[in-house]
């Protein structure tokens, strides 16, 4: 099957898109229905569900993309297997919690999570084969179809009384919706055959492990700031942090997901020619980074406004925690290109280090400094992420085999496109307050808009070449 490039792009993209709509409008009723206090409920049950979330996704998908050694039949019946011990357990949890904090709703949003996880284990393979082979058709099909599902349920609960549960039964619908279309597609990608693991599997258990593993430290790197502050922070702050936390990953979801879905299988077929890796290592950084640090600088001069007007003003809190996490937000536009990087060529011991030094680093500043408040916790916990992060940079310029300075260069000419819109529309705002909210959307988005595209065109005009030559139809699957 021939797909161009540049339509897989799109389709990526499209199904990333559609995959956190659904979460977007949830949050969004979430938000404006409900105070800081029982989104504190929903913070604690998604962290708890996400725990064992990090055993399945991306840790049995990853394995599928990078391997070529076994069929789909053999990666499918694993991670059901996998897939449906992790959904058990997490539903143990869901009721042990449930039990021990009676009067709160946490154990029966993880309950609900658990049913979600058991059914996305029967997508979880077919959809890593088709990435694998750029074909992203089904996949955008499936997410689209789920979106609409879960957002029409929703809106039901919500009209007729809802509560803080809507939102993670509505996300379980979407998953059945998924498998559906998967069922009607393509039927036999999601048949079991026990007789598939006759193949050999310690190659397969040891990537999932390993994988897990890491995900497993990244997800107590970004969840135990969360967690914890619930021990020395009042109930509304550590609402508002969650609130600032959360909605900034699920901007990062959408895009970096696209940018792993599409670059990981990408470089990992340039692991052994360092030279080729490193061209197209260097044009990926480029793009990625002219794209997402303008998405970031937009919702930066936004903000403002944007969350008040759209979430309510009881949120009004949480826009300076938010501005700081999303400076947050430029470490994970090209931290998810790294991650494809180190692991596409294998370098395990890298990564791991990376990920250790970041979550330990991550429990000393939450634990000295939770008591402070939101603000210097949030403040503190994007600087030492930075501070790791440019300690790392000399291994990974090893990786493609140049030289910091070069690799810097390349890093900062993303940022310099960034800087003159941002301080254009922050000049604007301070020189010329906008009277009503229209005019300051339409001045603000107006403003950036032209400054970014003179950016891009004086600072990296060959962005759109580098886009061409990495997604165009020289790249089609056969």
């Amino acid at each position: 099957m021939k797909r161009a490039g540049g339509s897989a792009l799109a389709l990526a993209l499209l199904s990333q898109l559609a995959q956190s709509a659904a979460g977007v409008v949830g949050f969004l009723i979430v938000a404006r229905i409900f105070g800081p206090i029982v989104f504190a409920d929903y913070v604690f049950g998604i962290a708890v569900a996400g725990i064992f979330g990090c055993f399945t996704q991306n840790a049995l998908r990853e394995p599928v993309i990078l391997s070529q050694e076994h069929g789909r039949e053999f990666f499918h019946f694993a991670s059901f297997v996998i897939s449906s011990a992790s959904a058990l357990i997490c539903g143990v949890a869901g009721f042990a919690l449930q039990i021990y904090l009676p009067g709160r709703h946490v154990g029966h949003i993880v309950i609900a999570l658990a049913v979600k996880a058991f059914i996305d284990g029967f997508v979880v393979v077919p959809y890593a084969v088709r990435a694998r082979e750029r074909d992203f058709l089904l996949p955008a099909v499936a997410s689209i179809s789920a979106s609409l599902g879960s957002i029409a349920l929703l809106f039901i609960l919500v009209k007729y009384g809802a509560t803080i549960l809507s939102l993670p039964i509505a996300q379980a619908l979407g998953s059945l919706v998924a498998l559906c279309v998967y069922a009607v597609v393509d039927r036999e990608a999601l048949l079991l055959r026990p007789g598939a693991l006759k193949h050999p599997i310690p190659a397969y258990v040891k990537n999932w492990f390993r994988i897990s593993l890491w995900q497993l430290i990244e997800y107590a790197n970004s969840m135990f700031d969360r967690l914890y502050s619930g021990r020395t922070m009042p109930q509304v702050d550590q609402g508002m942090y969650g609130f600032s936390r959360r909605l900034n990953d699920l901007f990062f979801e959408v895009l970096g997901g696209t940018v792993a879905s599409l670059s990981l299988p990408l470089l990992a077929s340039a692991a052994t020619d360092r030279g080729a890796l490193r061209l197209k290592y260097f044009e990926l950084l480029q793009v990625v980074g002219v794209v997402l640090l303008g998405a970031i600088g937009a919702l930066y001069c936004l903000s403002g406004r944007l969350l008040v007007d759209v979430f309510g003003s009881k949120w009004v809190g949480a826009v300076p925690l938010y501005r700081i996490f999303l400076l947050l937000g430029v470490i994970q536009a090209y931290g998810y290109l790294q991650a494809s990087l180190i692991r596409g060529v294998g370098n395990n011991a890298l990564w791991t280090r990376y990920v250790t030094a970041q979550a330990i680093s991550n429990v000393i500043v939450v634990v000295a400094f939770a008591s402070y408040g939101a603000f210097v916790l949030s403040a503190l916990v994007v600087a030492k992420t930075y501070l790791i992060w440019m300690v790392h940079i000399k291994s990974v310029a090893k990786i493609i085999e140049c030289s910091v300075a070069e690799y810097l260069k390349i890093l900062v000419k993303p940022l310099a496109v960034v800087m003159l819109p941002v301080l254009s529309c922050e000049l604007l705002h301070w020189k010329l307050p906008a009277s009503s909210n229209l005019m300051f959307y339409f001045s603000t988005s107006t403003l950036y808009v032209i400054c970014w595209c003179m950016s891009v065109m004086l600072i990296c005009p060959q962005t759109m070449v580098f886009v061409r030559k990495l997604f165009g139809r020289r790249h089609a699957i056969q």
